[in-house]
């Protein structure tokens, strides 16, 4: 079983019943395929799709894939990255689900004061 297969399989065992696990699984299996690259090289891609027929996926949903891994360093490496690129999904970061192990942490809060969140 190759590494985005197991991260899938890693997935489902541990949030089976989520709304946004289950988007991130779809992701996985279009991976698991070979039809994308893997997540972890997402950020070596260019803008260009290539002939590619799926779409680029967002910073944002990238650093939610890594919260649900319990990879929080990577986590919050893409969501400075969705905070560069000001994508719209950021104003959702309190009430998303797929973020709750990252709330604990102070880079969090530091995120959510960039942000311009009140306290």
């Amino acid at each position: 079983m190759d590494r985005a297969s197991r991260c899938c399989v890693y997935l489902w065992q541990k949030n089976a019943g989520s709304l946004h696990v289950r988007n991130a699984l779809g992701r996985c299996g279009v991976r698991c395929r070979g039809r994308v690259h893997e997540r972890d090289r997402a950020g070596e891609r260019t803008g260009d799709s290539g002939g590619n027929p799926y779409p680029r996926p967002r910073a944002v949903d990238i650093a939610a894939d890594y919260a649900l891994l319990g990879k929080k360093d990577n986590a919050f490496e893409w969501l400075d990255r969705a905070d560069r690129a000001r994508e719209g999904q950021l104003m959702y970061l309190r009430v998303d689900d797929r973020f709750e192990s990252l709330r604990s942490d102070p880079r969090f809060t530091a995120l959510e004061r960039r942000l311009g969140f009140p306290p």
